[in-house]
């Protein structure tokens, strides 16, 4: 059975990031599909710094997503 993880994001640093993203993929459990979408506004500072981190753990089972614009939280997820 496959679990899906999502991670939402809104301004958050990418070493914070980067932890979340570490922590699901270190599970036990290895049929995980993970998707982190990003809620940060157009002018964050570290928005391309956050794609760029979650490009490098993209995989068959890590999707990155990146709304066009904000959605709040629950739209988000």
């Amino acid at each position: 059975m496959k679990v899906t993880a999502v991670i939402s994001t809104c301004k958050r640093n990418p070493k914070c990031l980067r932890r979340a993203i570490e922590s699901v993929l270190n599970q036990d459990y290895r049929d995980i599909e993970l998707f982190i979408v990003d809620d940060s506004p157009s002018d964050y500072i570290l928005r391309d710094d956050v794609m760029r981190l979650c490009m490098t753990f993209e995989k068959d089972n890590v999707t990155y997503i990146r709304n066009e614009k904000q959605m709040g939280a629950c739209a988000t997820r």
